[in-house]
């Protein structure tokens, strides 16, 4: 019960830190003209940047078939290497694996996720028709395994941003994340936890 707590304190804490990073600043304002290159990009954005001294790295360890309870992130911040949430991520990441948990980070850029729902796969996604496509397998594989489920994105229009959502959309299909009932829709990811951050 404790470690519920301190883990629930942490992805709070993570949630916080994630949207503040990317809110209005009030930095000093862009002189720069356009097209220019901006010397400290820092200075004038509200997309915080971690100084390259301070950025941190996790050394997951992806899913086995072992007990240890599993954290997925699913990661859509195209700044990943060098932004506040990737530092936050990767502390939260690293704290898992401490406690012995196995962790596995999806990068989404750097996977290069294809988040368009085309015309191919649009009633895969929406209806859970037909067969899944080929790059969304090893996702819900992953997704299957999760114990703890944690979204990492820029909160820029006060929602998942086009990569991430399009990954809710496209692996959290009909037919594997939910189903329709006599009751009205049923989750069928039974025992997980997720959470924006």
């Amino acid at each position: 019960m404790k470690f519920n707590h301190l883990l629930a304190a942490l992805l709070s804490s993570l949630s916080v830190a994630c949207y503040a990073a990317d809110a209005v600043s009030g930095a000093t304002p862009n002189h720069a003209a356009p097209g220019s290159q901006i010397k400290n990009v820092d200075a004038v954005t509200s997309a915080s940047i971690v100084p390259q001294k301070l950025r941190i790295s996790a050394k997951t360890t992806g899913f086995t078939d072992s007990k240890a309870k599993k954290v997925l992130f699913v990661v859509g911040d195209p700044r990943f290497d060098q932004s506040l949430e990737g530092f936050l991520v990767n502390t939260a990441a690293n704290f898992f694996l401490k406690k012995g948990y196995e962790v596995e980070i999806r990068d989404l850029y750097k996977i290069r996720f294809n988040p368009v729902i085309t015309p191919e796969n649009f009633y895969h996604a929406k209806d859970g028709f037909g067969q899944t496509p080929d790059d969304i397998k090893p996702e819900q594989a992953l997704v299957s395994k999760a114990d703890y489920i944690i979204f990492c994105y820029p909160n820029w229009h006060d929602s998942p941003n086009a990569i991430t959502k399009g990954y809710m959309e496209r692996v959290f299909s009909k037919k594997f994340a939910y189903q329709d009932t006599p009751k009205g829709l049923e989750g069928l990811l039974k025992g997980k936890a997720s959470t924006p951050s």
